[in-house]
């Protein structure tokens, strides 16, 4: 076990033959987090003789909360660690844990769709929901239930239109996206975060509109990011002042479209935690779900899991928030999103 001192390429290339991999398992991921918010990436990395046989993206970040903390892998809903074997990851483990002894870092939180071995706290409070993506759109569109298939031609009837993109569209998109969240009372990413993205992953990148056809104005925008045969949507978000034209079953649809032209297998919308809106919305999708494990080996630390937007601070933040201007929640919410622990 040992830190990775290869070419960034061979690193991809092992992690493109792992079944399990995940896009942030792509080198350039953590170097977008690092050069973006901050924080200390590291690229472990395991051998049997000369022989890759597993990887490890882990990054330390000082959060609110918990102080100094190890992630694999930061600012995605799953990742891990990239291996081929279990041998490797027990191997990847000791030697994390090590380093985080002389860092002085609280905890590892490893996030992945699998639980790991040994009796640590895990958050098993999230699932993923993906959605398989047959070649034609003609059997995609068969796929949907009847009742979907009426709400996505009754946005079409509503003068709703739909259009897949690049970084050409981010400005709508980021307009849309900054309002929302600060409506729902969470900080949000910077704008430099999504051009950053299109600048280092290039056509693996993509955006979706959805514009009323009379005015041109734009009701929803996505980001999405492709690796292999999965397409992973980032961000989805519709226009709160257009909610009665229902811009996100158009928006669903638009990405499910993209997925058929790229020749996706799979659709990926992310995380949420059962029994809300959002995941009831997505089942109606007939998605499956995944469960994710969120697990915390301590380190220096007694680490503890559960939701923790209970507290009266938190509280607080979510009353005022959404009371700000618009302009200074643009400004100060990456900031705070950056020693956010996710």
């Amino acid at each position: 076990m040992s830190a990775f001192d290869g070419n960034p390429r061979e690193w991809d290339a092992f992690v493109r033959t792992v079944p399990a991999a995940h896009f942030s398992h792509q080198y350039e991921w953590m170097r977008l987090i690092e050069d973006t918010y901050g924080g200390d990436a590291r690229y472990l990395a395991a051998y049997v003789g000369d022989e890759l046989v597993g990887v490890a993206p882990v990054m330390v970040r000082k959060v609110i909360g918990d102080g100094r903390v190890i992630f694999a892998t930061p600012f995605a809903d799953e990742g891990g660690f990239c291996v081929a074997d279990q041998a490797a990851e027990a191997a990847i483990i000791e030697h994390v844990v090590g380093l985080g002894h002389g860092l002085g870092a609280a905890y590892l939180e490893v996030r992945q769709r699998r639980p790991m071995d040994g009796d640590y706290p895990c958050d098993e409070s999230r699932v993923t929901l993906d959605m398989p993506i047959p070649a034609d759109v003609d059997t995609l569109w068969g796929s949907l239930s009847k009742n979907m298939r009426k709400k996505v031609r009754r946005s079409e009837r509503d003068g709703l239109t739909s259009e897949a993109g690049g970084r050409e569209h981010l400005a709508d998109f980021y307009h849309i996206y900054v309002a929302n969240m600060q409506e729902l009372g969470s900080p949000m990413h910077s704008l430099r975060f999504f051009e950053e993205l299109f600048d280092r992953f290039g056509a693996d990148a993509l955006t979706a509109l959805v514009r009323i056809a009379q005015t041109q104005e734009v009701a929803g925008a996505a980001v999405a990011l492709q690796f292999r045969k999965v397409l992973a949507v980032l961000c989805a978000h519709s226009h709160r002042a257009h909610l009665s034209l229902f811009p996100n079953n158009m928006l669903y649809w638009a990405l499910l479209e993209v997925a058929v032209e790229r020749g996706c297998t799979v659709a990926d919308f992310g995380r949420s935690p059962r029994d809300t809106g959002i995941y009831e919305f997505k089942q109606s999708w007939h998605m499956e779900d995944h469960q994710l494990y969120y697990t915390r080996v301590p380190i220096c630390g007694e680490p503890e899991v559960g939701e923790r937007r209970t507290g009266s601070a938190y509280a607080l933040f979510q009353r005022l928030w959404p009371r700000l201007p618009l302009s200074v929640a643009r400004a100060l919410g990456p900031r705070i999103w950056a020693r956010l622990p996710i």
